[in-house]
């Protein structure tokens, strides 16, 4: 990443958590009190990555409802790393994030683009109707990363982050809670 500069966005469903995991990496909050407005499209926030400063510029996020095809992708030109959210409480979320995987695949014409499958919402265990084990396949069978979240809670945000660098730099690399396939040659 020049400048170790890096464009990211998020894509999801409505209600699946985007702007409060933005919320919670960005001031560590979950009151619902959002530190942006709808105006703003960039986010921005220096967070270090092994011993390296980044400096994550995170576009506003865009779900199927708000953000026309022209409009993703556009987002998906202009940026290097995707995040593609569902909740776990929602079984038909994960099957959404194929869409939004294909779709930025297409656009950036690169079979291997640096995109992270995030599971939001593991704070509501009983509600749960999507397995680990389901969001790991699914990341498996697509070639991406993939990670558990709570938004709610602030369990692994701020990592998410910091494992996708490390998962673009390497997508051989798995760490901890993010699994990553190693990127076919």
């Amino acid at each position: 990443f020049p400048q170790n500069k890096v464009n990211m966005v998020m894509f999801g469903s409505g209600g699946v958590g985007k702007k409060s995991i933005i919320n919670r990496f960005l001031v560590n909050d979950f009151s619902g009190k959002y530190i942006y407005s709808d105006e703003d499209e960039t986010y921005t926030k220096q967070t270090e990555v092994d011993g390296q400063i980044f400096t994550f510029n995170i576009l506003k996020p865009c779900s199927a409802s708000d953000c026309f095809t022209a409009m993703r992708d556009l987002h998906i030109k202009m940026n290097d790393i995707f995040f593609v959210v569902h909740s776990i409480t929602s079984a038909k979320g994960l099957n959404d994030t194929i869409d939004y995987i294909d779709q930025i695949k297409r656009v950036k014409d690169d079979d291997h683009p640096h995109v992270m499958i995030v599971s939001n919402k593991n704070d509501q265990e009983s509600l749960r109707m999507v397995s680990n084990d389901a969001g790991r396949k699914m990341a498996a069978q697509n070639g991406v990363a993939y990670m558990e979240v709570s938004a709610k809670t602030g369990d692994g945000v701020e990592e998410m982050f910091c494992e996708v660098i490390r998962y673009a730099k390497d997508h051989s690399y798995v760490c901890g809670r993010s699994y990553n396939i190693k990127r076919a040659k």
